[in-house]
């Protein structure tokens, strides 16, 4: 019986063990998945403002080709 008991004792140990390793590896996932999607935002942003550069370059090409004077573009510069 005394056996019996060890190994009782054994498994409980291993499986507390092992369930407390899930539960770090869930919130690492659930900390993994945070940094994600963080990181998916500032990939949007950054998409964003790229997309507003090129605009913006765009803008400034017609209004420079628009205009003959320089004087009429002195503070229109490209980004």
């Amino acid at each position: 019986m005394e056996e019996v008991q060890k190994l009782q004792t054994a498994s409980s140990k291993q499986q507390i063990e092992f369930l407390a390793r899930i539960n770090k590896l869930e919130d690492e996932i659930t900390r993994k998945d945070e940094q994600i999607s963080n990181l998916n935002t500032s990939l949007s942003k950054q998409s964003n403002y790229e997309e507003i550069r090129k605009e913006l370059e765009y803008v400034y090409f017609y209004l420079s080709h628009l205009f003959d004077s320089k004087e009429t573009l002195v503070n229109l510069r490209p980004i």
